[in-house]
């Protein structure tokens, strides 16, 4: 067509111009991506040129999710996708965004795009089997993963995040092979150009000691205790080799901590009393500053507290439900009963609560004695044999006429009151 009989047809030529004018638009955005974006390029594997616009695109629409400006970020991946409808990146990258708004059907939707588009790249999956495993659909996670799996059964990550949906869906023993694969796999990409990164030795080593817990734990249900101490000894390790490595890792930190505190719980139910305080002492903040080490600190505290007092060690589980402890509690807000357990321990070490009695009576069968205490109206208190301290075996006669102490206590039973000692200690 001749520029006179273009000028004549105004609608053709508006279209003609409009289309040069986005040609134009689209190489000069090009330009742009390749010089500003060559390192994002690379990990989005664009290689057109409308590729790299796209990429272009996607990463601005990253930039204003990251600063709370959803809406923008979503017509910036929608005007992406139309530049390169078949750039499965831009699908992958958009179905992050989406699940972490919680809009699940949409990342689905776009996830299915992506790996249509792109079936063969084990990235794809991976990131699949990511937003289903934090949205806890760990049975879809492992699908997705296994995929990955075996499209790349040497990648670390993949290794990693497989290994972490397996000990979700409780498959321990295969998630503990696949962690130490995938430590092993990054340790032999050590050479003269890659220095094995710290963080990702912080992520595998967390991930074998966080499974060995969980391990542990599911060990213990059957009363396995010897197994259990081991995984849980072993975890320990581990999470000592990570705070080595960074000791400014928060997320190591509470990891230790928790398996401090598992093993605390552990010696408690077995009943070793020494080991399970110097567990749950390690568990212990001095000055924590965040919530959860001042959660950690008190039901570190409280344990210890209790486990002295059963002991008889009355001076040193009072220093456990201190003032500075109860500072502490008052923060918890979300956790209003460690407030109340601390409080409850507190009182027992108030004297003002205790009183003191004669034994006049004993029970041996019933496992229980009958207390009367020293004042003038002789109250009888009952007296089990679950509430001495320190924790006696068995209920005997020669108990009789003994001088204890006691927390009194009323308890309603089917709308009668009845008088408990709680706390006996003998006197002499």
């Amino acid at each position: 067509m001749l520029p006179h009989q273009l000028d004549k047809d105004s609608i053709f030529k508006r279209n003609i111009e409009e289309r040069l004018r986005i040609i134009q638009v689209t190489i000069e955005a090009g330009e742009r991506a390749s010089k500003q974006y060559r390192f994002n390029l690379s990990n989005m594997g664009a290689v057109t040129e409308e590729e790299k616009v796209a990429a272009m695109i996607a990463q601005n629409a990253f930039q204003k999710y990251q600063s709370g400006r959803y809406i923008e970020a979503y017509e910036e991946y929608k005007r992406a996708c139309e530049i390169a409808p078949r750039f499965a990146s831009v699908y992958r990258n958009w179905a992050v965004m989406e699940s972490q708004e919680g809009h699940l059907i949409e990342a689905d939707n776009l996830m299915d795009k992506a790996s249509k588009l792109s079936p063969n790249d084990p990235q794809l999956w991976l990131t699949w089997g990511n937003i289903k495993r934090k949205n806890d659909r760990i049975k879809e996670a492992l699908e997705k993963y296994e995929i990955a799996y075996g499209l790349d059964g040497e990648d670390p990550i993949i290794l990693n995040s497989l290994g972490q949906a397996k000990s979700r869906s409780g498959d321990y023993a295969k998630a503990d092979e696949l962690f130490r694969t995938a430590l092993q796999k990054t340790e032999e990409t050590k050479n003269e150009f890659y220095v094995f990164p710290t963080k990702n030795k912080i992520v595998n080593l967390s991930s074998i000691a966080e499974n060995l817990a969980r391990w542990a734990e599911d060990i213990l249900r059957v009363r396995n205790y010897q197994d259990s101490e081991i995984k849980l000894k072993e975890a320990l390790k581990h999470c000592q080799i990570v705070i080595e490595l960074d000791k400014d890792d928060i997320k190591s930190w509470d990891l230790l901590r928790d398996i401090y505190k598992k093993l605390g719980f552990f010696y408690k139910r077995i009943q070793n009393n020494d080991s399970a305080i110097l567990a749950f002492k390690n568990v212990i903040v001095k000055k924590p500053r965040r919530y959860r080490e001042s959660k950690d600190t008190i039901i570190a505290a409280i344990n210890i507290c209790e486990i002295l007092y059963n002991l008889g060690n009355l001076t040193e589980a009072k220093n456990y439900c201190s003032s500075d402890f109860k500072k502490i509690a008052d923060r918890l807000e979300h956790d209003i009963q460690l407030q109340k357990k601390l409080e409850s321990l507190s009182q027992k070490f108030s004297n003002s609560n205790y009183l003191k009695g004669e034994i006049t009576r004993v029970n041996p069968n019933g496992g229980f004695v009958i207390i009367t205490a020293d004042c003038l109206t002789k109250d009888t208190y009952l007296g089990h044999i679950n509430n001495f301290v320190p924790k006696i075996d068995n209920i005997v006669d020669t108990m009789l006429g003994k001088t204890v102490s006691f927390l009194a206590d009323e308890v309603k039973t089917y709308g009668k009151v009845r008088k408990e000692a709680n706390f006996v200690q003998f006197l002499n």
